[in-house]
């Protein structure tokens, strides 16, 4: 299948106070989302402000370049866009943005794609879909992180595990009562109770709470924010509840998950087309080949 961008480069990265990236320019497009830190995004001529929790659409050819006060830390995708109606519109959403969770979970799956078999095209179906969905303004959709999969992946084909499930991921911070769910699905609580064992081999509550820790997976690995509010983003009652349910489902609490999941992150960029130099293809006021020593500098 041929999709409508080419993944380059992904990685995270991290930049250390102090450290200035001088702008430049490329003819790739690049797509960075803040996960903490502070400092001052150089975009044109002019600077904006840089903090955690946003993206920066960077389309070919834009100059950029970033100040780092505060240890930031981005993920950052480098890929070339072969539509033109996608290409148009990410050329118009170029400079910063708030980034939703929704976001934080959908480049965290194109990143982690990006190590796994197929990474090439996998992490190209992605981003593909991150890339329309910001076009058109709306949430990607939450995958399920592989340590809380279903046993019966088939099951979540048929039409009412999926009806289920999008009843779910549109309201996994709110209470999702019985009723909520069979009121969403159109079904009493016990038909619909009947239905998710006979097909999926679990009740519509334990569906409920896979997803809700599926997304707190996402959000430890892939965002900055606190074991409460990511408690609180998934629907949880308190902290304590969440530390629990997630402890007996993975074997361990949120916080000492989190630090075991970033220990394994690679710290450099994972390189997906062959011919690709991240570095080589960069140009900054006419000069070509820039090395990273001239990108990146400490102020005098």
């Amino acid at each position: 299948m041929d999709y409508p961008v080419t993944v380059l480069w992904v990685a995270r990265f991290a930049y250390h106070n102090g450290e200035v990236v001088q702008q430049h320019t490329h003819d790739f497009a690049q797509l960075m989302l803040v996960l903490k830190g502070r400092g001052q995004w150089l975009l044109d001529n002019a600077q904006e402000p840089l903090r955690a929790g946003q993206c920066c659409c960077l389309p070919p050819g834009l100059r950029h370049g970033l100040i780092c006060t505060e240890g930031i830390t981005t993920l950052d995708i480098k890929f070339r866009i072969h539509d033109p109606d996608l290409a148009a519109v990410y050329t118009s959403a170029a400079g910063v943005a708030v980034a939703t969770d929704a976001l934080h979970v959908g480049l965290g799956d194109a990143l982690r794609a990006a190590r796994g078999s197929w990474a090439g095209p996998r992490t190209a179906a992605c981003l593909t879909h991150v890339l329309w969905k910001l076009a058109s303004d709306e949430s990607v959709s939450t995958a399920v992180a592989p340590e809380v999969a279903p046993t019966a992946t088939a099951g979540a084909e048929h039409p009412l595990i999926r009806r289920l499930l999008d009843v779910i991921r549109s309201d996994l911070a709110g209470p999702l009562s019985a009723e909520d769910l069979a009121t969403g699905c159109g079904y009493s609580y016990r038909h619909l109770a009947e239905c998710c064992h006979r097909i999926i081999g679990m009740s519509p509550c334990q569906i409920v709470l896979r997803e809700r820790l599926a997304l707190a997976c996402q959000l430890l690995r892939y965002s900055d924010y606190p074991v409460k509010a990511v408690a609180q983003r998934c629907g949880f009652r308190t902290v304590h509840h969440f530390t629990r349910r997630f402890s007996l489902a993975l074997g361990s609490g949120p916080a000492a998950w989190r630090r075991r999941a970033m220990d394994s992150e690679a710290r450099r960029g994972i390189v997906l087309a062959p011919d690709f130099d991240s570095m080589g293809q960069l140009t900054a006021d006419g000069w070509q080949d820039a090395t990273l020593n001239e990108l990146r500098q400490s102020p005098k």
